[in-house]
Formats: structure tokens, C-alpha cells, sequence
């Protein structure tokens, strides 16, 4: 892009100084060091914020570091030490000032959103050429702007409440990308985070957000099919709209989120490997709230006690499953009360145990992410206890109540029940005494109980 055009990934670089008759290493030779210096003062103020406070020298070295970059790997360490120097409304407001004005002669918020609105242009243009697709975004272009939005973040985040009311009146181009499926999906999540922050600013600035979020976050923009005869087929916007009438039209069944989630995201979570184990606990975290929430939202009442018929008999008349049946909070309820794929993987999570809970809490960085997986998923089994004795009763034999499927382990029972040592979260404890309450009605949980031989 124009705006970003001096910022070349190295490679590119490196041939331009080999044309000129430089030696190849001249570039990383200066890149490095220079790099290293800039991540070395974003460690130190990051770990001793307060040193940052009256601090004239600071401001002086990051006007002298912001000039001219030539290659994205500079500018990116020299915009994560602007967030890093953003960490409080001091900061935040110096960091503001410096991008606002005309400090630097590449760098600055006029920047970040003509860069924007730049890359939105190219690719509606691209779109309106017959059999044309959408072009590549390019990967320095991408980390740049990832950059130049965490610095974003971090100034909005951390400024005057006052003050950053005005900082800025047009966000619209934050919004531009986000419905074009060739846009990086880094790249997305950033420009997602930068927008959350602008919610608390102002109830002015949370309503204009939800206007441009229908305007171009719903819908995914993809460029034009191509088929065997070469000809190109109408641009196809795959939203919400599109989803209800066309797919689940054709196929004339609910599928929806909770299917995606359910089949696709919680199921196969504990079968997958991550990189990184903080990812894979917010991941678990995000499904685990949608479960609570469908649970919580949507009451179970008599008329949902015909969900279930006997399959045999759909089976042989070659009638697929009523609409009603495949309600999220119905199918959440039949896999609990059969033992399935979301009940497996809670319980998965729980019967490590509370000396678990407590180890990784104190030693992981994800520790607090499965010490919250662990509260939604106590939280669940209440709903889903709370909810299984309304239909119970019309669902035997195929389906039985929670209690019963937990009495069948008592490993599981005794799992869930000593949560009560739990000193950390309060709520986890009394989510396991509420649990405890519950099973207490039960004559499978005395059954257990009494049969369990604790000397396991």
C-alpha cells in the first residue's frame, strides 16, 4: 500500500541494498541491534511503570526512535514500546499527542486510518472486476497495522476519561475490513479488540458502534467463484441472512451457532494440541459461556416433554427429527442426560480435582482461565440439574436425570463435592455445596454414597 509501502519485509529489503552495491548484511546488521534496544525499553517500562512518571528523557529517545522507519520489523518494536509507555493516562495522553501531531513524518494515527480505508478501496474495486479476486493482504502491512492498533488499545484503554471523549470522532475505518475474508485473521481479532475498547468511552460512541457492527461486521465478503467454464459467478455475502435462508432452508433443520460449537469447537477441544495452553482455556471458556448462557436464557416446560420419541420408529419412516427437538437448550439437556460428548467434556475438566485446580492456578499462566472453566462447568450441572426433573419423567428410558449418570461413577460425585476445599473462588465453593444440596434429594446419590469404598 502507499501509506505502508516503506515498511518491506526484510528479504525485500535486503535486495534493494544489493542493487545499490551495499553488502547484504549492512540491513540486518542495523535492524538488529536497533530492534533489541527497542524491546529492551519496552521490558523495562513494563515491568516499572512508575519510572515513567516526570520522565523527560523517555519522550526525547522515543522522538528520535520514530523517524524514518524503513521496514515493518522497526516500526512494529517501535509502535509495541509506544503501548507498552501508553500503561497509564500520563502515558497514554503523551503517546496520543505524539501520533495526533506531525512529530514524525510517517508515523501517526492519520496513518493507521487512510491505511485502512486505503486496503477497503482496493478490495471493492477488485470486486467489481469481472472474474477478478480479492487481492492478498500483505504480511508487513498486517503486523504493522496489528501495531499501530494494540498502541490503540492501550491509549484509549488507559487515557483521561475526559479527555479521550475527543481524541476520536471518526472510527468508522476500523470497521471497513472486517467483513472480507482475505483480511488475516490476527489482523481481525485486533482490529475487534480496539474497537471493544471505544465501548466505555462514551453511550454516544457504544451506539455508533453497533451501527457500523451491523453495517460491516456481519456479513463475510468473499471474492467471486470461478467455475470450469471460466465464467464468474455474483459476488456471494455470507451472513446471517444467508445462513437462514439458504442453508438451513435446503436442509430445513435448525443448525445454527450451537451446532458449530457442540460438533466443531467444544467437542474435539480436549483431542487437539495447542501451542499455546492459555488459547485452548479461552476457548473453552468462550463455549462454556455460550452453554451457561442458552441454559440460563430458556426455561424446559411441559410442552418440551414430547421432545423426545422413540428413534426406531423415526428411523424406519425416514423422517428426520422435528425442528423442536433440536433446540439448543433441549439437545444440551439430552446429551447431560445421556452421558454424551458436552457432559464427558465438563467432567473432563472437573475430575482432575481440587489439589489439580490448586497447582495450576498457582503455577500456569493459564491457571486462572481453568479455574473459571471449572466454575462455568459446576455452574452447568446445576442448570442442567435444576432444569432434567422437568422432562425426566417423559424421556426414560432413553434419557435419565443428571443425578443418575453421576451415580454410575462415584468418582464423578466425589469430584464434584470436594470443590467445598476450593479457597481461591468462593463461588466454586458454593457452587459445590449447591450441588451437594440437590444430590442429597436423590436415592441415587445416597446409593452411591453408601456403596462407594473410599479406601480407593
Amino acid at each position: 500500500m502507499a501509506m505502508l509501502s516503506p515498511y518491506r519485509p526484510a528479504a525485500t529489503h535486503n535486495q534493494m541494498i544489493e542493487g545499490s552495491g551495499h553488502p547484504p548484511e549492512t540491513y540486518e546488521t542495523v535492524r538488529e541491534p536497533f530492534v533489541s534496544l527497542l524491546e529492551f525499553v519496552s521490558e523495562i517500562y513494563q515491568k516499572e511503570p512508575e519510572l515513567l512518571s516526570g520522565n523527560d528523557v523517555i519522550w526525547t529517545f522515543v522522538k528520535f526512535a520514530g523517524e524514518d522507519h524503513t521496514n515493518f520489523q522497526t516500526l512494529v518494536a517501535f509502535l509495541k514500546m509506544l503501548s507498552t509507555l501508553a500503561c497509564n493516562p500520563e502515558g497514554a495522553s503523551k503517546v496520543f499527542e505524539l501520533l495526533q501531531g506531525k512529530t514524525f513524518r510517517l508515523i501517526g494515527w492519520s496513518t493507521l486510518f487512510e491505511c485502512l480505508s486505503i486496503y477497503e478501496d482496493k478490495f471493492k474495486h477488485s470486486l467489481q472486476s469481472p472474474g477478478a479476486v480479492l487481492p492478498e493482504f500483505q504480511e508487513g502491512d498486517a503486523k504493522a497495522l496489528v501495531a499501530y492498533l494494540t498502541v490503540l488499545k492501550q491509549v484509549v484503554e488507559n487515557g483521561n476519561p475526559i479527555e479521550r471523549k475527543n481524541w476520536f470522532p471518526d472510527i468508522e475505518p476500523l470497521f471497513k475490513l472486517l467483513s472480507y475474508e482475505n483480511v488475516p485473521p490476527y489482523l481481525k481479532g485486533a482490529l475487534r479488540n480496539a474497537i471493544a475498547t471505544f465501548v466505555q468511552v462514551s453511550p454516544i460512541m457504544k451506539d455508533t458502534i453497533w451501527r457500523y457492527l451491523e453495517q460491516y461486521d456481519l456479513p463475510v465478503v468473499v471474492g467471486p467463484n470461478v467455475g470450469n467454464s471460466g465464467s464468474a459467478m455474483d459476488t456471494q455475502v455470507y451472513d446471517m441472512r444467508f445462513e437462514l435462508n439458504e442453508v438451513e432452508a435446503r436442509r430445513e433443520q435448525f443448525i445454527g451457532i450451537f451446532r458449530f460449537i457442540y460438533d466443531h469447537v467444544f467437542g474435539p477441544f480436549p483431542q487437539r494440541a495447542y501451542a499455546d495452553p492459555s488459547e485452548k482455556w479461552q476457548l473453552v471458556v468462550a463455549c462454556l459461556k455460550h452453554f451457561q448462557m442458552m441454559l440460563s436464557m430458556y426455561d424446559v416446560g411441559d410442552e418440551d416433554s414430547d421432545a423426545v420419541t422413540d428413534q426406531s420408529h423415526i428411523s424406519v419412516m425416514g423422517h428426520s427429527s422435528p425442528i423442536h427437538m433440536q433446540l439448543p437448550v433441549v439437545e444440551v439437556l439430552k446429551d447431560f442426560m445421556s452421558g454424551k460428548t458436552l457432559f464427558r467434556n465438563i467432567m473432563g475438566i472437573l475430575l482432575p480435582g481440587v489439589n489439580f485446580l490448586i497447582t495450576e492456578r498457582t503455577n500456569q499462566i493459564y491457571g486462572q482461565l481453568l479455574e473459571k472453566a471449572v466454575q462455568l462447568s459446576l455452574e452447568i450441572i446445576i442448570l442442567v440439574m435444576e432444569k432434567d426433573s422437568i422432562v425426566s419423567d417423559f424421556w426414560r428410558p432413553l434419557y435419565q436425570p443428571l443425578d443418575v449418570i453421576l451415580s454410575q461413577d462415584p468418582n464423578q460425585v466425589v469430584a464434584l463435592l470436594e470443590y467445598v476445599r476450593y479457597d481461591f473462588q468462593p463461588q466454586i465453593q458454593l457452587c459445590s455445596i449447591k450441588i451437594l444440596s440437590i444430590l442429597r434429594q436423590s436415592f441415587h446419590f445416597v446409593s452411591s454414597v453408601f456403596t462407594f469404598d473410599y479406601s480407593l
